[in-house]
């Protein structure tokens, strides 16, 4: 069953779940103070022509870093009645919410856990250098660029310096 861990104020939260459980979604979220980030897309047509993100910093304190981490732990665990996850998806949307020490401590509590884990970042700020061992990894290949300051570099050079820097196993530039 697909499982959503994030992290979103208490209203928040109970209306995503409200949401995404009938369509088999379990939802989970660590509690913040931050206000739910929102994005909006203004399109002609089907062409986006501007972006605007109304987004507070999602930082955790450290109490709310461990009950983050904990929860990862406790739902990657085999359940009785319920299979095994079989991959774990990590996205860095860059709003604070998964620092590099957090990515690092989350991806060290899923690894034992979970065959196969993925992992994405959104933006500038996305931690893609901390998404360290995973299966696979799909950045844009902007993303990638920027985070390796590799801007004339061939597609694939680029792709074989993300796979060296993150030790990661396969990466999807889009």
């Amino acid at each position: 069953r697909p499982t959503l861990l994030t992290g979103l104020p208490d209203l928040a939260c109970e209306e995503l779940r409200r949401r995404l459980t009938p369509e088999g979604i379990e939802v989970h979220s660590v509690p913040t103070d931050t206000p739910m980030p929102e994005k909006h897309r203004f399109l002609v047509g089907s062409q986006k022509v501007m972006k605007l993100n109304q987004l507070e910093p999602f930082v955790l304190d450290a109490h709310r870093q461990d009950a983050l981490i904990d929860a990862a732990s406790r739902l990657a665990r085999p359940r009785a009645g319920a299979a095994p996850f079989a991959a774990a998806i990590v996205a860095d949307f860059g709003n604070g919410l998964l620092t590099p020490a957090v990515l690092s401590r989350l991806l060290s509590v899923l690894r034992p856990q979970v065959p196969f884990l993925s992992g994405d970042v959104s933006g500038r700020r996305g931690s893609l250098l901390s998404l360290h061992g995973l299966d696979l990894l799909c950045p844009s290949e902007v993303e990638a660029r920027e985070a390796l300051h590799l801007y004339d570099e061939s597609i694939p050079g680029v792709a074989w310096e993300l796979l060296s820097r993150t030790s990661g196993a396969q990466v999807l530039l889009t």
